[in-house]
Order: C-alpha cells, then sequence, then structure tokens
C-alpha cells in the first residue's frame, strides 16, 4: 500500500449556453460551472475553447463566461 496522496477522480458537468456579444461573452447556468477548476466550451462542429467565469449570480443561477 502506498502513502502517496490520491488525486479526487476528474469529474464533468454539461450545460447550454449562448453567445451574447462577437467578444466571446457566453450566458450560462450558475449551478453548472459553480466548482468548476477549468471550464472547456464544446461546439456542434466537436471544436473546443476555454472559458473563464466573469461574473455569477447563484440566486438567479446565472453565469457569465468569457470565452
Amino acid at each position: 500500500m502506498s502513502n502517496a496522496e490520491e488525486s479526487p477522480p476528474e469529474s464533468a458537468a454539461t450545460g447550454s449556453g449562448f453567445f451574447v456579444s462577437s467578444d466571446g461573452l457566453v450566458v450560462t447556468n450558475y449551478h453548472v460551472v459553480a466548482s468548476a477548476t477549468s471550464i472547456h466550451l464544446v461546439f456542434s462542429d466537436d471544436s473546443r475553447k476555454k472559458a473563464t467565469v466573469v461574473a455569477s449570480d447563484p440566486r438567479t443561477d446565472l453565469a457569465i463566461l468569457q470565452a
């Protein structure tokens, strides 16, 4: 048995969102990104883009991402 610390397993959440500006702002649900350590948007053509949370409101369950 090893004494090395084990990393917690990675988990993934899925949700939907939509672009609200041409510079990459996306609206989605807060509960989808609330505990995320990294966010990757996946598009219908299977392309991907990293995003960050720029604003969120748990009371209304909304989050704004910057892609």
